[in-house]
């Protein structure tokens, strides 16, 4: 639903080229190609979207799961990675040049940017033992120990949908090329169209059999206890923005076609400096880089 009103909304606001202006009998900008792509948006390489206990307790400072006790319980480093979903459309547009006409460099890119997923999670576990028996094979003669477990775990989550409205300035090799590389700067600003903080505690227990090496043989869930908590906050009037270097590749699909040959397929890399605004949190900067593929048409 979401991407249908990101076309509306560009359809909205380019529906008109005469909106540029007139230069010398001829439009100063015109559109000349629309460009949709969709990928996703990693921020591993700084930060990333490890949250800590301290910053969920700013994003829901009223929640009661996070006054338990977290003593003994193990952050894990390894649950982070969760890229963001990353859609947009856009525009691209030509300068006119009173000697040359419109020059294919650079090119102004216009368009809208949807993003949806994890900035910030965090995950905590606990796993308490105890030995209530003891089993002694009369044909082995190996012993098995009958455990007591009791699994604890936290999970907490802040989710964003955002549209940022996008700006670039690209350079291309030749055009008339089937393979052409691209390269050049941009920027986006926006706000969230949703916001949400999610926080959870799970506990169960157990009956576990296993041998006097460790290795685990038999978990009987029968008969034990099993809790669940579960809160949820929903922000408003996040924001942010970031800059970006996009670098790419486009490949024309028709070498004889007409038709084809203004059909081009892309992929692009952007390494991204991202700024984000949460009411209550503060701000979150963080590095990344997001990759697409699309299908540009041209005219």
């Amino acid at each position: 639903m979401n991407k249908y009103i990101l076309l509306l909304l560009v359809s909205a606001l380019f529906t008109s080229q005469h909106s540029y202006g007139q230069w010398y009998g001829e439009q100063w900008l015109k559109v000349t190609s629309v460009q949709i792509n969709t990928g996703f948006m990693s921020l591993s390489l700084n930060r990333g979207n490890k949250g800590e206990k301290e910053d969920f307790e700013k994003l829901m400072p009223d929640s009661e799961i996070l006054t338990s006790d977290f003593t003994g319980f193990r952050k894990d480093d390894y649950y982070y990675f969760d890229p963001r979903t990353v859609f947009n459309v856009l525009l691209g547009m030509q300068f006119f040049d009173r000697e040359y006409g419109y020059k294919r460099n650079p090119e102004l890119r216009i368009g809208l940017n949807y993003f949806s997923g994890f900035v910030l999670n965090g995950y905590w576990d606990k796993e308490d033992r105890m030995v209530i028996d003891t089993l002694n094979s009369p044909r082995t003669g190996r012993s098995y120990f009958i455990d007591s477990v009791t699994s604890s775990s936290f999970n907490m989550e802040h989710w964003m949908e955002d549209i940022h409205l996008d700006v670039s300035v690209i350079f291309r090799t030749n055009s008339e090329d089937r393979w052409t590389l691209f390269a050049g700067f941009g920027i986006t600003a926006g706000r969230s169209i949703l916001s949400e903080t999610e926080i959870s505690f799970q506990e169960n227990g157990y009956i576990e059999t296993r041998s006097t090496e460790g290795t685990i043989l038999q978990r009987d869930y029968t008969g034990g206890s099993s809790t669940y908590k579960f809160e949820r906050r929903t922000q408003i009037n996040n924001w942010g923005c970031s800059a970006y270097v996009p670098l790419g590749v486009d490949f024309r699909i028709g070498k004889r076609r007409e038709n084809l040959k203004h059909m081009h397929l892309c992929y692009e890399i952007r390494p991204t400096l991202q700024y984000l605004s949460l009411p209550g949190f503060g701000t979150l900067l963080n590095s990344g880089a997001q990759h697409t593929l699309g299908l540009r048409v041209n005219w």
